[in-house]
């Protein structure tokens, strides 16, 4: 999945966690991160730009301890050498800052070098598997349908337990910066008494 993702062109890998510990973004101010013998670095200049933002916060902490982006970054470099990256992990960020933060992000997504990956372990959860299929379902519906979702559409159907994502936050990312989708890899994981269905989200 990772190699449809980094290109031979990829240079950046902006890498979108979740966290409900606050309501901000959080960054970090790592300059390298060590995984067994290889170090990958940070893009700094990258980083600098989300720092001028007054909803960004530094927590080396956070980033460090968060399970999805140590695997990922696994992932990335047995892929390509050379590569930057720039973690981020969304907090219960409010609509007002998460368009602000995509709208300084859209000038990065048109440029190949650059390549994005958004974390969450599952699209859609319940304790009743038909309910689960149908979170499911509904979310693809949004995401696939030809007029672009709002942010406020998504929102509506998330607090109306329509849809069921782990990473709210970075759905409605994804619906603001991109315009094409394919759902794969589907698969349903019984963690009783829940049943989780993931899926990655290719974008296009």
């Amino acid at each position: 999945m990772f190699k449809k993702i980094i290109s031979t062109q990829t240079n950046n890998v902006f890498i979108i966690s979740e966290a409900k510990s606050n309501f901000l973004i959080n960054i970090s101010n790592h300059n390298v991160w060590k995984i067994f013998n290889k170090d990958i670095k940070v893009n700094l200049k990258i980083l600098k730009l989300l720092k001028n933002l007054n909803f960004i916060n530094i927590d080396d902490k956070l980033i460090e301890n968060d399970h999805k982006i140590e695997i990922t970054l696994n992932f990335i470099s047995n892929i390509k050498n050379n590569i930057k990256i720039i973690p981020i992990i969304f907090g219960k960020t409010c609509n007002k800052h998460l368009l602000k933060f995509c709208e300084l992000l859209k000038p990065f997504i048109s440029k190949e070098e650059n390549s994005f990956i958004l974390l969450s372990y599952f699209i859609s959860k319940s304790t009743n598997i038909k309910k689960a299929l149908k979170l499911e379902e509904n979310l693809k519906r949004i995401l696939l349908e030809e007029k672009s979702p709002t942010l406020n559409l998504i929102l509506e159907n998330y607090k109306s337990k329509k849809i069921f994502p782990e990473n709210i936050n970075a759905i409605m990312a994804i619906s603001s910066l991109f315009k094409n989708f394919e759902f794969t890899e589907s698969k349903i994981t019984i963690n009783s008494p829940e049943y989780l269905i993931s899926s990655s989200i290719l974008i296009k």
